[in-house]
């Protein structure tokens, strides 16, 4: 587990999707989105073209055209052949949703789980953590049946679950989020002020009233873990080491200078106001 003290270590999972594209003849290629929601306005549609265009900028995609497609609700993307395109069709469709939580450590999560024992008969005694880390490991061919459980579950207790995967593919761990005021994550992407990279580090300054939020999330949480989620799936998951007051954090971990910069364009650029899909 590496730590959270003016520098966060995280693994970050970059899936590169099956591209769908068109060549239009011109050694350019064209990427044709549709937002999935049939009453989206010019407006949204628009701030979506902005802020695709502006993690393109960020990430250094090379040249390309955005332009939207209203009425159709679509969004048309041009860009050179030699252009990485994996890497831009993640970066045009993935939501985008930054969040940081403080987390359950599993005898905090027994506690709200009281004399139920399936969820941690589910994750094999091979695979658990250290006090203060995630609730489980298992393989990840036996995540669906622990998903199915997790929603039988009732507390009287507020608890989100997700997962994070390893590189391999091979293994899945389960973290108990817990939320802060009423029912949120300790900060979101909105409270990021600036984010860049250096080669395969982060740098991420928060906006004032985060900084204070963050300072107090990590003095109520020493050596214990706060999971870093994008989207649906948690990227990161330090371990507090000391109260962080300066607002200003440095992400490194096992990740190339390419997804260093991938993240970065996701954090520096907000969130999509629709799900868009490839145009097949």
């Amino acid at each position: 587990m590496k730590t959270i003290k003016y520098i966060i270590s995280s693994i970050f999972v970059l899936i590169v999707l099956t591209v769908s594209l068109s060549c239009n003849g011109t050694g350019k290629h064209t990427l044709l989105l549709q937002s999935a929601d049939a009453s989206i306005t010019r407006t949204a549609m628009e701030q979506s073209a902005q802020i695709m265009t502006k993690r393109l900028e960020s990430f250094k995609a090379g040249r390309f055209d955005v332009s939207v497609i209203y009425p159709g609700n679509q969004i048309m993307i041009t860009f050179p052949e030699k252009a990485d395109y994996g890497s831009i069709e993640k970066l045009v469709t993935q939501p985008g949703l930054i969040e940081f939580w403080e987390t359950y450590d599993r005898d905090g999560l027994q506690g709200i789980l009281g004399d139920d024992n399936r969820l941690f008969s589910l994750l094999p005694a091979v695979y658990d953590p250290t006090p203060g880390d995630y609730a489980g490991c298992t393989a990840m061919e036996d995540t669906a049946i622990i998903n199915g459980y997790l929603h039988t579950i009732k507390t009287d207790v507020q608890c989100r679950f997700a997962w994070s995967y390893d590189h391999d593919g091979f293994r899945a761990c389960l973290f108990a989020l817990k939320p802060v005021d009423n029912g949120d994550p300790v900060i979101t992407g909105s409270d990021i002020a600036t984010a860049s990279f250096d080669d395969d580090i982060i740098k991420i300054r928060l906006k004032e009233a985060a900084a204070v939020r963050f300072a107090d999330a990590t003095r109520r949480n020493l050596d214990k873990v706060i999971a870093i989620m994008l989207d649906d799936d948690v990227i990161s998951s330090p371990r507090v080491r000391s109260e962080i007051t300066s607002g200003e954090l440095d992400i490194s971990g096992r990740f190339t200078k390419q997804e260093a910069g991938y993240i970065t364009a996701i954090l520096a650029n907000g969130v999509l106001p629709s799900v868009f899909t490839v145009v097949k």
